[in-house]
């Protein structure tokens, strides 16, 4: 055993609780509506900010494919924007939840009895009054992987399936995207922009991975966007069912 606390050990005698053990815990959770115009018809945004500390954990989840477009962090606070391809809908629903280790989330309130253990130092490693993050899945893959979305067409996706009764949600890793800018015609050319990034959506207990794709042109002037082609895309999925 490390140093004081309880020492839990599963069928495997894996220790699982003693005073090093390391989760993120429920902390909050709120809901925002990404419909703000971006002068893409297909493509609506939302902006808001959620509290953090040191160690936690940003997940969320939605009912049209989104994807976190940037994360600013001042204090105890971080701004969040996120970028919604919304074909079929007017707006999306995004779900956010902040995971933090039980130091920072205190003591779940109505809830005066449990099991809590600490480490030499008097620090809480585990208090059973508080809801773990719980692992479902990790996926990740290339660009190619997934269908690409054609601008302004119902999204095509690949899906995952967890288990039934669960309520994924995932923390986003690396983000693929594409931008690239293409010349039209041969004597006066025109030019296109293409842009795509992946994005995730969760219906039901069925999380879905689309590409969607953002397209401007044609143009006679260039913008010269910079050429980048990020392939890698990973979310780690979690279940916060009952939060």
């Amino acid at each position: 055993m490390a140093d004081f606390g309880l020492r839990v050990r599963n069928s495997d005698l894996i220790t699982q609780i003693d005073s090093t053990f390391r989760n993120l815990s429920f902390w909050t959770k709120g809901v925002a509506v990404a419909n703000q115009a971006t002068g893409f018809p297909s493509w609506r945004s939302v902006t808001f900010t959620v509290p953090y500390a040191s160690a936690s954990a940003f997940a969320w989840r939605a009912d049209f494919p989104s994807f976190l477009v940037s994360s600013v962090i001042s204090g105890a606070t971080m701004q969040v924007t996120f970028l919604s391809y919304i074909v079929g809908g007017s707006a999306a629903t995004i779900w956010w939840y902040v995971f933090a280790p039980p130091g920072v989330t205190g003591l779940p309130a109505g809830q005066n009895y449990g099991l809590r253990v600490k480490d030499a130092n008097g620090g809480v490693s585990f208090d059973s009054r508080n809801q773990y993050m719980r692992y479902l899945a990790a996926l990740s893959g290339v660009d190619t992987n997934i269908p690409t979305t054609q601008d302004n067409a119902p999204p095509e996706f690949l899906n995952y399936q967890m288990p039934i009764g669960s309520v994924p949600a995932v923390l986003q890793g690396n983000l693929c995207t594409n931008i690239a800018e293409v010349p039209t015609g041969i004597s006066n050319p025109d030019y296109m922009f293409f842009w795509d990034a992946s994005c995730v959506r969760q219906v039901g207990s069925t999380v879905n991975v689309a590409r969607c794709v953002r397209v401007q042109g044609p143009y006679q002037t260039p913008i010269n966007p910079p050429q980048m082609r990020r392939q890698p895309w990973s979310y780690t999925v979690i279940d916060v069912a009952g939060l």
